[in-house]
């Protein structure tokens, strides 16, 4: 009988040191497992652009919803219209006009969408181009 008794209590202890070991193991996986969750809630991540437009319309009001409309509204037009006039085909013989003209086209092509650069390009092709634009 006691031989019986002595080999049940090795295996109590034995076991109660396994327990112990495993409890500090999932301890521990219990840390990782928290950190790496505040980790994931609290990183930086990079600003999208959506995001970083909001910013610039919230704090630096950087953006100009003038153009924005105008833009929206006329500038197919514009392009249109400069496209016509401006393309370096209409000025084949005068090596310099072509050259100014193949720049300005580019920056329209560039700029299409955008209204305000649209009027810029009409005066730069109004005097460069000697241009009659209404």
């Amino acid at each position: 009988m006691d031989s019986i008794q002595t080999t049940l209590k090795g295996t109590s202890s034995v076991s109660s040191v396994s327990y112990d070991i495993w409890m500090y193991i999932s301890f521990a996986e219990f840390v990782i497992v928290v950190a790496l969750c505040l980790y994931i809630l609290f990183r930086r991540r990079p600003k999208s652009e959506r995001s970083q437009t909001k910013s610039k319309i919230l704090h630096e009001g950087e953006i100009d919803f003038g153009n924005v409309i105008d833009s929206s509204f006329k500038a197919k037009a514009l392009y249109d219209e400069l496209k016509k006039v401006c393309h370096p085909d209409k000025f084949p013989k005068d090596e310099e006009l072509n050259a100014r003209a193949t720049e300005i086209f580019s920056l329209l092509v560039k700029h299409q969408h955008d209204y305000a650069m649209l009027c810029k390009l009409k005066e730069r092709a109004v005097n460069e181009l000697s241009l009659i634009l209404n």
